[in-house]
């Protein structure tokens, strides 16, 4: 019987083949229709409708390989502040899967009356939308006191220099002891009394008794200062006195104002 020829194949040339293979499996994925993301599945979401999400996004179409996960993460989170973490997965063909857990509205902030926005747990404020489960109220005629460090950029820069400077997205617009200090006193303060902020006297309430009452805007002595306030409400009804302001806002020098 004729000899077959032996044919062995080096490894440059078995890379090398590969190398092509890959190349050409590249080309069929970036201009094949069959990888072109033609679906986005979003969970997670309640309040953000999905939809708003998915055109801010503009992927569909795209070629499913040029889709940068942690790219898209960081469009979601700089354009919904709503949204305080997403994970993006892609899904082969051609499929794009996004969850995402929305933030907890802990404060309603309202400002001249008008409701201006949520804040969260962290000081993170964002777009009243949809329902929340009873957050505090809060009433003012300013905005809350900035987190340290944090810089507003609508306030110090025009949008043209705004393109060239970035921000420390961790660094929350509302200082979160701020927030904290809301949510003890709120536990605190008679049942109905609308909670209120000054920039003058900071966090306290319209108590029933005829008068308001200011804490300061941070929790530091606050116990304290709660035990000091009830002897001082005792001691002005025994005196048969009606102020129209007590301020707590230092522990050792708390005074009230009477009616002129």
């Amino acid at each position: 019987l004729p000899a077959l020829p032996k044919l062995t194949l080096s490894w440059r040339l078995l890379s090398g083949l590969l190398a092509i293979a890959a190349a050409v499996l590249l080309f069929m994925m970036r201009s094949g229709d069959i990888f072109r993301v033609n679906a986005v599945n979003l969970s997670g979401g309640v309040r953000v409708p999905a939809d708003e999400i998915k055109a801010s996004l503009n992927v569909t179409g795209d070629s499913i390989i040029l889709v940068q996960p942690r790219e898209v993460e960081a469009q979601i989170l700089e354009k919904f502040p709503d949204i305080k973490r997403a994970h993006v997965s892609v899904a082969m063909p051609a499929s794009l899967n996004i969850a995402i857990e929305e933030r907890i509205p802990a404060i309603l902030w309202y400002q001249n009356d008008q409701e201006l926005f949520w804040i969260d747990q962290d000081g993170f404020t964002f777009t009243v939308r949809g329902e929340a489960n009873l957050p505090i109220r809060v009433y003012s005629d300013t905005i809350p006191p900035h987190a340290l460090g944090y810089v507003d950029p609508k306030a110090l820069f025009s949008p043209e220099e705004m393109k060239d400077l970035e921000f420390d997205p961790s660094i929350p617009p509302v200082d979160p002891e701020f927030v904290l200090a809301i949510q003890k006193l709120n536990t605190i303060k008679p049942a109905d009394t609308p909670m209120l902020f000054t920039q003058e006297n900071g966090i306290g309430w319209a108590d029933p008794n005829g008068w308001q009452v200011f804490f300061g805007d941070n929790t530091e002595d606050i116990d304290m200062k709660l035990i000091e306030y009830n002897h001082i409400v005792k001691a002005i009804l025994d005196k048969n006195l009606q102020p129209v302001l007590i301020s707590m806002e230092f522990l050792h020098a708390p005074f009230y104002r009477l009616e002129h």
